[in-house]
This record gives C-alpha cells, structure tokens and sequence, in this order.
C-alpha cells in the first residue's frame, strides 16, 4: 500500500498544471536573418545578423545599422553570406568581434574578421582579416557558427565542404 501511495504522489508531482506558453513578440523586420545575439552588458541591445553582411543594433524600438560588410560579402549563391558574429569576452572594453561569412567577393572561401566596434557601430575600416578556409567551390555546406567557448577560445564550425577535412578539428 506504501508503494501505491509513494508512486501517486511522484505521479502528482510528475503531472503538475502545464507551464504557461511561451509568447514571442516581434522586434523588427529584417532580411533573411541568420543569427541574434546581445550586448553582454546589456540584454536588451539585440545583434541582429542579415544574410548579405549586415549587422543591424535593436535598442528598444529604435534599429540601426551596427555593421555592414555587405561589399565584402558581395553577391550570395547557394548557401552564402555573413552567418554568425561574435562579441570577444572583452568586448565591452575593447569592442573587439568577430564576423563570418563567405560570397562572390570571397570567391566562395569562408571568411574569418575581426572589427572594432566604437560606440554602436563598427566602421569597416577597422576589419582585420583573421582566417580564410578554401572552400571547394561548393555553394553549400558551409557551417558559420561562431562562438567563444568558456576556455577564451573562439570556434567556428567550417561545415564539411572546406578543405580542413573535418569540421570537428581544433586547429
């Protein structure tokens, strides 16, 4: 009889009320969004990556253009174009981050910069280029995800068309 009664109350713990629904609420319109991400002071500044190289700054209601590397990116086939950034973790002293992309103006390589953020916009004259990865000439299967690990470390995911030969290699 214990074990019935220990086994309702699990089962009532286990079928407690359902959460509540999560809710989304738009913040802007954008063309072919790839990646969001936030100021890492401040959570309601919004990163908003488009496709064609720009990086457009959500602050509340107001958007405005953070980065735009759309001459860089050049024209996107396939599965081209800017993907993913990341902000370094000294970002707020530095402005240092990091963008990755690749199209026409890359021959189809994928490519690794780094800018310099003044205020709420990077200028491009700040770019650095940090890595280049031929690419097979394939218009697809790129990676692009951008990220800077808990060791310092920033990884970035090559897909498995690049001639690296294994996405997973850390060098």
């Amino acid at each position: 009889m214990r074990r019935i009664a220990l086994a309702g109350v699990i089962a009532a713990l286990f079928l407690a009320a359902p959460a509540s629904a999560a809710t989304l609420e738009p913040i802007g319109d954008f063309t072919s969004p790839t990646y969001v991400t936030s100021y890492p002071n401040d959570a309601d500044k919004l990163l908003v990556v488009e496709r064609a190289g720009r990086v457009q700054l959500v602050d509340g209601a107001t958007t405005s253009t953070f980065l735009d590397a759309t001459s860089l990116v050049g024209a996107i086939d396939g599965e081209q174009g800017m993907w993913s950034i990341a902000l370094a973790p000294d970002f707020e002293t530095t402005g240092k981050l990091y963008a990755v992309y690749a199209g026409s103006a890359t021959d189809g390589d994928l490519q690794l910069d780094e800018f310099t953020a003044a205020g709420d916009a990077v200028d491009l004259a700040t770019r650095r280029p940090v890595l280049t990865v031929e690419h097979t000439g394939r218009l697809s299967h790129y990676g692009g995800q951008l990220q800077f690990g808990p060791d310092g470390n920033l990884y970035l995911s090559v897909g498995d068309a690049a001639r690296s030969g294994n996405g997973q290699r850390l060098d």
